[in-house]
Protein backbone atom coordinates (compact mmCIF):
# COMPACT_ATOMS: atom_id res chain seq x y z
CA UNK A 1 0.00 0.00 0.00
CA UNK A 2 1.31 3.46 -0.89
CA UNK A 3 1.86 6.01 1.88
CA UNK A 4 -0.22 8.55 -0.02
CA UNK A 5 -3.41 6.50 0.41
CA UNK A 6 -4.79 3.96 2.87
CA UNK A 7 -7.36 2.77 0.33
CA UNK A 8 -6.40 -0.70 -0.80
CA UNK A 9 -8.95 -1.68 -3.46
CA UNK A 10 -11.91 0.59 -4.07
CA UNK A 11 -13.67 3.90 -3.53
CA UNK A 12 -17.40 4.28 -4.19
CA UNK A 13 -19.35 7.49 -3.70
CA UNK A 14 -23.12 6.99 -3.54
CA UNK A 15 -24.77 10.42 -3.78
CA UNK A 16 -28.33 11.67 -3.84
CA UNK A 17 -29.41 15.07 -5.09
CA UNK A 18 -32.53 17.08 -4.31
CA UNK A 19 -33.48 20.33 -6.04
CA UNK A 20 -35.60 22.97 -4.33
CA UNK A 21 -38.26 23.71 -6.94
CA UNK A 22 -39.06 27.15 -5.48
CA UNK A 23 -35.57 28.62 -5.79
CA UNK A 24 -33.78 26.04 -7.95
CA UNK A 25 -31.03 25.34 -5.42
CA UNK A 26 -29.44 21.89 -5.44
CA UNK A 27 -28.49 19.89 -2.36
CA UNK A 28 -26.76 16.57 -1.93
CA UNK A 29 -25.95 13.91 0.60
CA UNK A 30 -23.67 10.92 0.11
CA UNK A 31 -22.34 7.71 1.54
CA UNK A 32 -18.64 7.01 1.08
CA UNK A 33 -17.50 3.40 0.74
CA UNK A 34 -13.84 2.39 1.03
CA UNK A 35 -12.88 -1.20 0.31
CA UNK A 36 -16.52 -2.31 0.60
CA UNK A 37 -17.36 -0.58 3.89
CA UNK A 38 -19.16 2.69 4.59
CA UNK A 39 -16.64 5.02 6.21
CA UNK A 40 -18.58 8.30 6.09
CA UNK A 41 -21.97 9.81 5.45
CA UNK A 42 -21.94 13.33 4.07
CA UNK A 43 -25.04 15.02 5.47
CA UNK A 44 -27.60 17.02 3.51
CA UNK A 45 -25.83 20.15 2.25
CA UNK A 46 -25.85 22.72 -0.51
CA UNK A 47 -23.97 21.77 -3.66
CA UNK A 48 -24.59 21.01 -7.30
CA UNK A 49 -23.12 18.97 -10.14
CA UNK A 50 -19.94 17.20 -8.90
CA UNK A 51 -19.44 19.13 -5.64
CA UNK A 52 -20.11 15.93 -3.69
CA UNK A 53 -16.88 14.50 -5.11
CA UNK A 54 -14.68 17.30 -3.76
CA UNK A 55 -16.42 17.17 -0.36
CA UNK A 56 -15.76 13.41 -0.32
CA UNK A 57 -12.06 13.93 -0.97
CA UNK A 58 -11.84 16.41 1.91
CA UNK A 59 -13.62 13.94 4.21
CA UNK A 60 -11.25 11.13 3.18
CA UNK A 61 -8.33 13.39 4.10
CA UNK A 62 -9.89 14.25 7.49
CA UNK A 63 -10.35 10.53 8.22
CA UNK A 64 -6.75 9.72 7.23
CA UNK A 65 -7.39 7.74 4.03
CA UNK A 66 -5.54 10.11 1.70
CA UNK A 67 -2.88 12.80 1.94
CA UNK A 68 -3.73 16.49 1.81
CA UNK A 69 -2.26 16.70 -1.69
CA UNK A 70 -4.76 14.12 -2.97
CA UNK A 71 -7.62 15.81 -1.12
CA UNK A 72 -7.15 18.81 -3.41
CA UNK A 73 -7.26 16.66 -6.55
CA UNK A 74 -10.02 14.65 -8.16
CA UNK A 75 -10.80 11.12 -7.00
CA UNK A 76 -9.98 9.84 -10.48
CA UNK A 77 -6.32 10.59 -9.67
CA UNK A 78 -6.43 7.78 -7.09
CA UNK A 79 -7.47 5.44 -9.86
CA UNK A 80 -4.76 6.69 -12.19
CA UNK A 81 -1.93 6.78 -9.63
CA UNK A 82 -2.72 3.72 -7.51
CA UNK A 83 -4.99 1.51 -9.60
CA UNK A 84 -7.86 1.85 -7.13
CA UNK A 85 -11.30 0.95 -8.48
CA UNK A 86 -13.23 4.25 -8.40
CA UNK A 87 -16.99 4.39 -8.83
CA UNK A 88 -19.61 7.03 -8.22
CA UNK A 89 -23.34 7.26 -8.57
CA UNK A 90 -25.68 10.22 -8.18
CA UNK A 91 -29.44 9.91 -8.32
CA UNK A 92 -32.23 12.43 -7.96
CA UNK A 93 -34.22 11.91 -4.79
CA UNK A 94 -37.00 13.38 -2.69
CA UNK A 95 -35.85 15.47 0.24
CA UNK A 96 -37.06 12.75 2.61
CA UNK A 97 -34.83 10.18 0.84
CA UNK A 98 -31.57 12.00 1.45
CA UNK A 99 -28.91 10.20 3.50
CA UNK A 100 -28.79 11.21 7.15
CA UNK A 101 -26.35 10.53 9.94
CA UNK A 102 -28.36 8.17 12.12
CA UNK A 103 -28.41 7.91 15.88
CA UNK A 104 -25.74 5.19 15.92
CA UNK A 105 -23.68 6.55 13.03
CA UNK A 106 -19.91 6.44 13.44
CA UNK A 107 -17.31 7.55 10.92
CA UNK A 108 -14.50 5.08 10.35
CA UNK A 109 -11.11 6.73 10.44
CA UNK A 110 -7.99 4.83 9.48
CA UNK A 111 -6.83 2.74 12.42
Amino acid sequence: MNTETKIERSLFIEAREWTDKTYGNSYFSARVWVDGQIVAVLPFQYGYEDHYKSVTMQKLFELGYISEDYAKRGAHILRDDFGIDYYYSKTSAKKSEMFVQGKYYEEKAVA
